[in-house]
């Protein structure tokens, strides 16, 4: 009679058949990182990977297509190279200060009604906090506070880098949703961590 192996010892070469396989998989998926985005069927999606250079338009590769093309308003003419954020990637990544920005139109399929959930997944590397400027690498408002309707929407911003730093403001990245005029109705959530 063969002997039987203990179960023990199939389930580990199971679960190791299925690690190997998951592997493989994984590895093939991180190969190709904008297949792996528009497999999710996002509606906009911007590489936004110049090097030295920036063309007027950053193609949208999302579902909505040229209708969420994205407008580049690059007044100083200054554009600064940054490695992205994918190891071995050789795109760089798009520099933004204070007088730059890059903008996309209004489109009802970005801008879902305030009942409904909505997802935003972006990298930031903070190359220098700026907050006298007031930093914002993405927001969904163009407003100020004297303007009318005045603050509304949502806005993500790096506050001090370092508790070391000086003010009184939290550390880390902040996300800050606005319902009102001027600094009422806000609500606040901060990392903590630069």
């Amino acid at each position: 009679m063969p002997a039987t192996p203990p179960f023990c010892d199939l389930l580990a070469r199971r679960l190791a058949a299925a690690v190997y396989t998951l592997l493989a998989i994984s590895t093939t998926g991180a190969a190709d990182y904008q297949t792996a985005v528009l497999t999710d069927g996002p509606k906009a999606y911007y590489r936004l990977n110049d090097d030295t250079g920036r063309s007027p338009i950053n193609r949208n590769s999302g579902s909505l297509g040229a209708a969420g093309n994205a407008t580049n308003d690059l007044p100083t003419g200054v554009v600064h190279p940054f490695p992205g954020a994918i190891v071995g990637d050789g795109n760089r990544s798009e520099f933004f200060d204070f007088s730059t920005r890059t903008e996309i139109p209004w489109n009802a399929a970005l801008n879902p009604p305030n009942t409904q959930p909505f997802t935003v997944e972006a990298w930031f590397y903070p190359a220098s906090d700026q907050t006298a400027t007031g930093q914002s690498p993405i927001n969904n408002r163009y407003a100020y506070p004297t303007s009318t309707p005045g603050r509304q929407g949502w806005v993500f911003f790096q506050r001090k880098p370092s508790a070391d730093y000086v003010g009184g403001e939290q550390v880390g990245w902040n996300f800050r949703m606005y319902n009102g005029i001027g600094t009422s109705g806000r609500l606040d959530v901060t990392s903590l961590v630069p």
